[in-house]
């Protein structure tokens, strides 16, 4: 997983987030000019984020080791085609019944490689859900606790392209929340959830196997 496809979530929470918290002292909020705003820089926030960048380094590995066992398979795949073909065109079974039974093994595994197929795709999105529920969950607390002190009554969000063409760098709170949310994260990402998906599809690519 990409971390721009986490980004769209990100945003997602910060364009959600409009807090009617107190005001604080700051030197940022007493200025009334600034209307008591603030933004975060998504982009620089999913950069330098760890849980965020751990998150999609383990979802990514997963992926890549799901893929190259089914990519194993499918050519074992092939390699079984190709055998049948050439005994097909050359007469290399001695009956009809042979070459009809084999065939029907061929499309037999075809089956299995294609539900496989679906079963691996299926599972990698339920965790991909989960890794952006426990993101968002977490943005969304921090967030929450950071503006408990920081007082704004509105924090947006900003990206590169998006709806904030121009924004004075001193309503930029990107670095401090980042600091916020790196400090809370203690560099454990995994979870019951995501070990439960682990041996579940373990147990689904060791299953096919075996077939």
């Amino acid at each position: 997983m990409k971390s721009k496809y986490l980004t769209l979530w990100v945003i997602l929470v910060l364009s959600l987030v409009a807090c009617n918290q107190p005001q604080s002292n700051s030197t940022k909020n007493a200025d009334s000019s600034t209307g008591n705003i603030a933004y975060v820089n998504v982009d620089t926030l999913m950069e330098k984020y760890q849980f965020a960048k751990d998150l999609n380094e383990e979802f990514t590995k997963k992926q890549e080791n799901m893929t190259a066992d089914l990519n194993v398979k499918a050519r074992k795949f092939e390699d079984m085609v190709k055998s049948f073909q050439y005994r097909l065109q050359n007469n290399g079974f001695a009956s009809r019944t042979r070459a009809e039974n084999e065939q029907k093994q061929i499309e037999k595994k075809r089956q299995e490689l294609m539900e496989l197929d679906q079963t691996l795709k299926n599972e990698l999105s339920e965790e991909y859900q989960a890794i952006i529920t426990r993101l968002q969950d977490t943005i969304s607390k921090e967030l929450e606790l950071f503006n408990e002190k920081a007082g704004y009554d509105l924090i947006l969000r900003t990206t590169k392209g998006g709806n904030v063409l121009y924004g004075k760098p001193e309503l930029d709170i990107t670095e401090e929340f980042v600091n916020q949310l790196n400090k809370g994260y203690k560099g454990d990402v995994s979870d019951d959830d995501s070990n439960d998906m682990k041996v579940s599809t373990e147990e689904t690519i060791e299953g096919n196997t075996e077939k």
